[in-house]
């Protein structure tokens, strides 16, 4: 397509974009954020000039509420506006039939990249097909990505490719102009998404640094009848995840202060002396843990006793230590 019929098409657009601008897009207000919208700024085209993101770059939120929304599963929907050819939607309805798979626009968790398409509206029956492609791969590699490094300036940097008319729309023309995220998104599924915005500050949930601790139910005591030696009671120990940790997770118990040669501990039916390395492992539901108990010879002294059990995955080593009461009494003897 050469420069004249560009023109011309260009001409054309305008005059539907004129009268377009006063039929606004359904769908689009965002009554419960505190934006209207989460992506925000502007694009640039040498070819359209600049394209709004949301009605909040200009003001006219009031009376004209559009704008680009990203999900908590990073897809895209909503308008974006440019001056010269109208109305450019992200939803997923307007988007079928693009030119190849996928169509539907999105931000992949993870990676921030924007994948699938968006299209000018006006172009419908105009001479052109008003696609705008987010990515590209191969030789031809483009496509904006979400920077979401500093929480305050989550910023879409890269390219879109529009064809002919629209050509290169770049998604960071000028700092402050940027296409952005206008708030973090925290979907609260366990694992930190920075392709998502999320950032550790606002979404400490999900962005905590993946880790465990060890907890346990219970107490452990044991009465013994006279010097004969005895299991104690049991106690649950499980594992408690965060920041979305999810690992299996190494189980031994380390020591006992003060020493009890021969003692022998029990992990639910994995049983072994202590300071032997020997230990269970515990995957998939942490809550359910497992049961310890610890075996004493006879002779052990009466007292309390700290057992240290250690829990070892993805290269972290968490402990707990539990409390061990040992007491004793003597049956006598009764003359009959």
């Amino acid at each position: 397509m050469n420069l004249k019929s560009i023109g011309g098409i260009v001409a054309l657009i305008l005059a539907v974009v004129a009268v377009s601008f006063i039929a606004v897009p359904k769908n689009t207000t965002n009554a419960d954020s505190p934006f209207y919208h989460n992506v925000t700024g502007w694009a640039w085209s040498d070819n359209i000039g600049w394209l709004s993101f949301g009605c909040d770059n200009e003001g006219t939120c009031g009376g004209v509420n559009y704008g680009v929304d990203m999900a908590q599963d990073g897809e895209l929907s909503g308008y974006a506006w440019s001056d010269n050819i109208g109305w450019v939607t992200f939803n997923r309805n307007d988007l079928t039939g693009c030119p190849s798979s996928p169509c539907k626009a999105k931000v992949i968790p993870g990676t921030g990249e924007m994948t699938g398409w968006a299209k000018a509206l006006s172009a419908d029956g105009n001479g052109w097909d008003g696609w705008v492609s987010l990515s590209g791969s191969g030789s031809y590699s483009y496509g904006p990505i979400l920077n979401a490094l500093n929480p305050a300036r989550q910023i879409f940097e890269g390219y879109a490719w529009g064809s002919d008319v629209v050509g290169w729309l770049k998604f960071n023309p000028y700092t402050d102009y940027e296409v952005r995220l206008s708030g973090p998104l925290c979907n609260n599924n366990n694992i930190c998404e920075a392709g998502l915005g999320e950032d550790i500050a606002s979404c400490s949930a999900d962005c905590a640094t993946a880790d465990f601790s060890l907890q346990e139910t219970g107490n452990l005591a044991i009465t013994m009848v006279s010097e004969n030696g005895a299991s104690s009671s049991k106690v649950t120990i499980s594992v408690v995840p965060t920041g979305g940790f999810s690992e299996d997770i190494s189980l031994s118990a380390y020591s006992v202060s003060p020493a009890i040669p021969g003692a022998v501990y029990t992990f639910d039916t994995t049983s072994c002396a202590l300071g032997e390395i020997c230990a269970i492992l515990i995957s998939g539901t942490y809550e359910s843990g497992t049961k310890f108990s610890l075996l004493v010879p006879p002779g052990t002294n009466e007292g309390v006793y700290t057992i240290t059990i250690t829990g070892v995955a993805g290269g972290l080593t968490r402990t707990a230590y539990l409390s061990l009461a040992v007491g004793s009494i003597d049956p006598g003897y009764k003359e009959f």
